[in-house]
């Protein structure tokens, strides 16, 4: 990801300031480690590349994979950012979620994007833009420096070998693609099996016959909670906290979790203005989320949706009908 509205808040639940004082750590399977400020992985380094502190670590192509500092040419697959451990030997905790002290090539400025950077291995770049570049891995500034090359900043990370359990992100390998790509996986194809660079117009920028870089699906995941699983049973009309979306997307599917019973939600949506939403503003037709059986739901039918959001809308989800839950949850998936 980019970063993302859910990205926010996820980064948020981690961080609460723009220093911290490394002393709380928990740890979990899969080398997996909380700590004040950030989520770390244990990965393993190489024995020749290996990593450096406070660099960018990718993964290399043995299997299991191996941390390494990650290459000029990274575009995509960053994993994190080497803490404890970086070197040769050993393991490297690597942060992978939350606020983390990163290397730049140059100065950094609070709030903008950063990039691997293209210049030396490892280390991040300023992009001067307080715009989410397009079509290569990001990372916002959340502090500034002023000290030049070799100086360290903190900034954002969520990467998704935090909740895969691997190194899906790794971005290595050779693509094959066979038969005509299934609809939505190209937002703009239109040819056969063989594909043109004029089949990627509008997905990828190219240059002579080589598709030089493509802008990847993103999904934005947001969501509420009702109840408490230790609590009372719910009623229903409970409707919560309004609040803006960040960004403009597609809404692909919902899902649902409850600790017990059946529970059906409403989902409200009006354009950035004046007032809130209510019931006349409802997005789901008559397909409203809901879970019967079971304890979670996934859905993509979305029959008779509103599915369009537009930056800034405003979202109100509502407990339409409950029974016998103490807590129920939903997330929308919206891809941009």
């Amino acid at each position: 990801m980019g970063i993302r509205f859910f990205k926010f808040a996820l980064l948020f639940l981690f961080t609460a300031s723009a220093t911290f004082a490394q002393s709380s750590r928990t740890r979990f399977g899969g080398g997996i480690t909380v700590q004040t400020g950030d989520v770390d992985r244990s990965i393993q380094n190489n024995a020749s590349t290996g990593t450096v502190l406070h660099r960018a670590v990718c993964y290399d192509t043995a299997s299991p994979p191996l941390a390494i500092v990650c290459p000029t040419s990274t575009i995509g697959g960053v994993a994190g950012v080497a803490d404890d451990g970086a070197g040769t030997t050993g393991s490297v905790q690597v942060g992978m979620l939350g606020q983390v002290l990163a290397e730049f090539d140059g100065n950094a400025t609070a709030k903008n994007w950063a990039i691997n950077s293209p210049t030396t291995v490892g280390r991040f770049h300023d992009t001067g833009s307080t715009t989410e570049p397009t079509g290569q891995q990001s990372f916002y500034i959340y502090t500034s420096q002023s000290g030049g090359a070799g100086g360290t900043a903190y900034i954002g990370i969520l990467n998704p070998d935090v909740t895969s359990g691997g190194p899906a992100g790794k971005g290595r390998g050779t693509v094959t693609i066979t038969g005509t790509p299934a609809t939505g996986n190209l937002t703009k194809f239109s040819g056969g099996t063989s594909i043109t660079n004029g089949d990627l117009s509008g997905d990828c920028t190219t240059s002579g016959t080589l598709a030089v870089g493509c802008t990847p699906l993103k999904t934005h995941f947001f969501g509420t909670t009702f109840g408490d699983s230790g609590g009372s049973a719910l009623t229903s009309g409970s409707v919560v906290t309004y609040f803006y979306m960040g960004k403009s997307c597609t809404i692909a599917a919902w899902s649902m979790t409850v600790d017990a019973g059946t529970a059906t939600i409403d989902i409200w949506k009006i354009a950035n203005g004046t007032a809130i939403p209510t019931v006349t503003n409802t997005i789901t037709a008559s397909a409203l989320p809901a879970i019967s059986t079971g304890t979670a739901l996934k859905s993509t039918t979305l029959t008779g949706w509103t599915t369009s959001v537009t930056q800034y809308d405003i979202f109100a989800f509502k407990l339409n009908a409950v029974s016998t839950a103490k807590f129920v949850s939903i997330v929308l998936e919206c891809d941009q």
